[in-house]
């Protein structure tokens, strides 16, 4: 018998792909452990966010730094719970959002 369980990692990708879209480059996540894990690319910083039902994605445009919280099992429009104070990240974001707006979160058989 299969079973069905939520998969985040295209949601995570979507998000990662609008940020870099928009000039954000992912470079740590804080996943809850010891230390910050560094996230050389794009896929390793949605893997290391995909690990865990919370983290903090740390991400950087201009010489500055921003922090985005990311909470899996919130809809896939409101992943992310909250966010720097940037008008540019908050487009981002909502574009994000805008995209997942009113569609469940994909589901993979396990």
């Amino acid at each position: 018998m299969s079973m069905k369980q939520y998969n985040w990692k295209p949601v995570i990708s979507s998000l990662v792909r609008q940020l870099i879209k928009d000039g954000f480059v992912p470079f740590k996540v804080d996943d809850g452990g010891d230390e910050l894990e560094s996230t050389p690319s794009a896929k390793s910083a949605v893997d290391a966010m995909n690990a865990v039902d919370e983290s903090y994605l740390l991400v950087k445009k201009n010489g500055k730094r921003f922090g985005l919280l990311i909470i899996l099992g919130n809809s896939p429009e409101e992943t992310v719970a909250d966010h720097s104070c940037d008008p540019e990240l908050e487009e981002s974001v909502n574009t994000f959002s805008h995209r997942w707006a009113g569609k469940p979160c994909p589901m993979v058989e396990i």
